[in-house]
């Protein structure tokens, strides 16, 4: 019994931030389509976009080589919301990005992402 409860409880916090954090590394362009809810909503410092548009932006993100791994903090990741930050050089200099991901029915259905500028470190 024991053993089916804890089962219940591994499989409801799915997606993991361990599989995120594996499809942004490799950028594995198919499970991050996968994991998106049907009624996902992004926003972010520059606006607001649903599933589709999203995934039309993945393209250019992945251009932007993106290292998702610098100084990367895992801030929750229970069965309703995944939450880290990771620090990238942008072209106005150094920020910290937070990414939070809110869950529906085992898929990520809201995403917001931050950049806060930390300066020329």
């Amino acid at each position: 019994r024991h053993f089916i409860n804890v089962y219940l409880i591994i499989k409801s916090m799915r997606p993991r931030i361990e599989d995120l954090y594996k499809a942004y590394d490799t950028w594995d362009e198919q499970w991050l389509t996968d994991s998106l809810h049907p009624e996902h909503v992004h926003l972010d410092d520059y606006g607001m976009k649903d599933r589709d548009q999203l995934i039309e932006l993945w393209p250019s993100v992945r251009a932007e080589n993106n290292d998702f791994t610098r100084d990367r903090v895992t801030l929750i990741d229970n069965a309703e919301l995944s939450a880290f930050s990771f620090t990238h050089f942008a072209e106005t200099g150094l920020e910290k990005h937070t990414h939070c991901l809110l869950k529906k029915d085992g898929m990520y259905w809201r995403t917001m992402i931050h950049r806060q500028p930390l300066g020329d470190d």
